[in-house]
């Protein structure tokens, strides 16, 4: 997602908006696409193979909050809220998701200090 047309660096409040299979440059992958608090969508792509700990795996257990038993149906996925961590990336043309928590998960961390800031959950 180009850098004008997503907010700004940081931490967004978030829903799952899409998780599909695509085709990139390098090969095939799977493109899940978040849809932030304050409107603009950020999206990432991983591997299409599971590995614990691998980037995949890491995506569809934070949107989950807790480990995935396989098969995952992707569509269930679709609406669960989550925390994106973003930053710009070093051609400064395009942000780089960092990390996904699940919002429960980012609320913890926060030891109750967590403020919902609008987001129409």
């Amino acid at each position: 997602m180009r850098k004008d047309f997503f907010p700004e660096p940081g931490t967004h409040r978030a829903r799952v908006e899409n998780i599909e299979p695509t085709e990139t440059s390098i090969g095939e992958a799977i493109k899940f696409s978040y849809r932030t608090d304050s409107g603009p969508l950020i999206s990432e792509f991983t591997g299409i193979k599971y590995r614990k700990g691998n980037k995949l795996a890491r995506r569809l257990q934070a949107i989950l909050g807790e480990e995935p038993e396989l098969p995952v149906p992707l569509e269930d996925l679709i609406g669960r809220k989550v925390e994106v961590d973003a930053e710009e990336r070093s051609d400064n043309k395009y942000l780089r998701v960092t990390e996904v928590r699940s919002v429960e998960e980012a609320e913890q961390s926060c030891k109750g200090e967590f403020r919902d800031e609008g987001v129409p959950f």
